[in-house]
């Protein structure tokens, strides 16, 4: 089994560490590899990479700062990347120790195209958790509130390789948002997967691209 993590980097050394640390802590981190798309970063975000992928599997690409839509795009449609089960990964979260076990599990029921994807706590630039759940029901996962507001963000995604496989065939360049695409994509063709249950920590903070600390 191989499992792709997709992890787009851009000035990131305020929390990276702690987002790689919950990585190489994952329960399934032997059937992972980490493919780091760099967003152009100034700062000291590639040699922090560098010093995990040491202990961790890293695939690192170095690009020029297109936003962080396109440069997880990037990923998602590189020909190179080829695994069984895909994650996004944002570089300032928390990921639980069984996030892609869990995930896995579910999906592994699932033959055809399908999505995982879980609630999440909130947390702020400290680590301090300000919202236990950030969900308190299950989303609507309908083409309908998914163009009104959307359900979920990427980093709470797992998918299988069929539906990835689905997606990259449109051979789509023009995106508004990676996570945005890929789950319209998974109510309209497959089956999406929602777990109630929190198995990542979402940080908030000033730099956030949606979400943002007050």
């Amino acid at each position: 089994m191989k499992i792709a993590i997709l992890m787009s980097t851009y000035n990131g050394h305020k929390y990276l560490n702690e987002q790689m640390d919950s990585l190489a802590n994952q329960t399934l981190k032997d059937s992972m590899t980490i493919y780091v798309r760099d967003d152009g970063s100034s700062d000291d975000t590639i040699e922090i990479i560098e010093k995990w992928s040491k202990r961790i599997d890293i695939v690192l690409y170095k690009g020029k700062n297109v936003g962080p839509a396109k440069s997880f795009w990037e990923l998602f449609m590189n020909p190179e990347i080829q695994a069984d089960y895909y994650a996004f990964c944002d570089q300032d979260d928390v990921w639980d120790q069984d996030k892609l076990e869990k995930g896995i599990k579910a999906l592994k029921k699932e033959k055809e195209e399908a999505l995982w994807c879980s609630n999440c706590r909130i947390i702020n630039s400290n680590g301090k958790v300000i919202l236990k759940e950030m969900n308190a029901h299950e989303p609507d996962f309908s083409i309908i509130s998914q163009l009104v507001c959307g359900t979920t963000q990427g980093c709470a995604m797992l998918l299988n390789n069929a539906l990835r496989g689905y997606i990259t065939e449109k051979k789509i360049d023009e995106i508004p948002m990676h996570d945005f695409v890929v789950l319209t994509y998974a109510v309209a063709k497959g089956e999406v997967i929602y777990d109630e249950c929190p198995s990542f920590s979402y940080r908030v903070h000033g730099s956030n691209v949606v979400a943002k600390e007050g």
